[in-house]
């Protein structure tokens, strides 16, 4: 199931997306940023005993369109490292650096319940408006405007699944708003090396809207 659908989804399927694989990123020896190759399985701790953040952690805010170049990875979870290795070369040569352009993933789909196959996951960087690509692999694309709920993780990626889990089956239903056609992303505000692994940043962003009366 993609993350992109609106719809409501069973805590039977929440609780699986939350035990996702969440890759990692971290310090290759040229100095850029990549994903870690070995993407980890985190035990899901008793969300309802230990939730991860309170409700009143959750901003809900306007995300504005953000123009965004994304390259996105199809196919085995555990490949993901070679996509991004060469959407940071592509980067690189770009002169799009993350102290001035900031960087993204696209959460499409749950690699627990995903064929690998049909497996997919965004890597992406803004770019200027204005800016053209021309590269096979990569695609200019639109963060679209709309509400979105935002959590903020301090910390490694260890707790992602837990966050994830926390927004779409206790912070979700307990409110007015439903999920819109978009689907779950995060960004690296700060991460290794610029920061230790235990300072790193990472914003979540839940798109929403509000539910429509009936």
């Amino acid at each position: 199931m993609l993350a992109s659908q609106v719809q409501k989804v069973s805590p039977a399927r929440l609780r699986s997306f939350s035990t996702s694989r969440h890759p990692h990123f971290e310090h290759n020896l040229n100095g850029s940023y990549c994903i870690n190759a070995l993407l980890l399985y985190q035990p899901l701790p008793s969300i309802e005993e230990n939730p991860p953040f309170s409700a009143q952690q959750v901003n809900v805010q306007h995300f504005p369109t953000i123009p965004i170049a994304e390259w996105v990875h199809q196919g085995q979870p555990n490949l993901v490292l070679k996509t991004v290795k060469s959407f940071i070369e592509w980067r690189k040569q770009e002169t799009l650096p993350p102290s001035a352009y900031r960087t993204f993933n696209v959460l499409y789909d749950d690699p627990n319940t995903t064929r690998d196959e049909d497996y997919r996951f965004g890597v992406a960087c803004e770019i200027p408006q204005e800016k053209t690509i021309d590269h096979s692999n990569i695609e200019k694309k639109h963060i679209p405007a709309g509400l979105c709920a935002t959590v903020r993780l301090i910390g490694d990626d260890s707790q992602i699944g837990a966050y994830v889990h926390e927004l779409y089956a206790s912070w979700l239903p307990s409110t007015l708003f439903v999920l819109r056609d978009f689907p779950i992303f995060i960004e690296r505000v700060r991460f290794y090396p610029e920061v230790g692994a235990a300072d790193a940043i990472t914003d979540i962003y839940l798109p929403i809207e509000e539910a429509q009366s009936k």
